[in-house]
């Protein structure tokens, strides 16, 4: 499980995935989300996808109009390699519909913000777009996950997402790690950016 939340009507909402595995060393990875009440006990348990692949959920977020968002990877889908999953369901975690973000390697999601106009900020890591072997990737799209805007940042070398929060000014802080800048080997890497994903002076 990974990245939990409290619901508005109390609840826990737990994104994660299940690893099935087979007799020749290959596995196949299927996200869920799980719902808790106060009390830890489970409300409803649903599954997303039981296709081959690696199919993961990392977080989750409450839509403004009802239901959530759970953001992860999948295989199964999309242009090639790993590619970032937008699932929304509505408010007992049944799937509505499912899009898809990336290029033909490796792309990530492992963040996800809603702000108070219903839109979506996902972020996380992606090799096939950037400057280099790998680069933070922010996604902006609107709550029926139709992309506004991506936007990259890193150098010619590894450069991946920790975390992405808003911050008190109304733009967005970041946080992960660099092997493109700093001192040497990885350093920590903060960006501070406006709410259009450009760097604040």
């Amino acid at each position: 499980g990974y990245n939990g939340i409290e619901t508005s009507s109390g609840d826990f909402l737990i994104p994660g995935y299940q690893m099935i595995t087979y007799g020749n060393n290959t596995y196949t990875s299927i996200p869920f989300m799980i719902c808790l009440d106060e009390n830890g006990n489970e409300k409803w348990f649903r599954f997303y996808s039981a296709e081959s692949g690696k199919n993961n959920a990392y977080a989750v977020v409450e839509s403004l109009g009802g239901g959530f968002y759970v953001l992860g990877i999948t295989e199964a889908s999309g242009e090639g390699g790993k590619d970032i999953s937008l699932i929304k369901t509505d408010d007992q975690g049944v799937q509505q519909w499912q899009k898809t973000y990336g290029g033909p390697t490796d792309d990530v999601g492992t963040n996800c913000l809603l702000s108070i106009d219903g839109n979506l900020y996902l972020a996380g890591t992606t090799t096939s777009f950037g400057n280099g072997d790998s680069d933070i990737w922010i996604i902006k799209t609107d709550g029926y996950g139709n992309e506004v805007w991506n936007k990259t940042y890193g150098g010619s070398a590894g450069d991946y997402l920790s975390e992405i929060k808003f911050n008190s000014e109304g733009g967005l802080t970041v946080i992960g790690t660099t092997s493109s800048f700093g001192a040497g080997g990885r350093d920590i890497y903060l960006l501070k950016l406006d709410i259009d994903g450009n760097y604040e002076q």
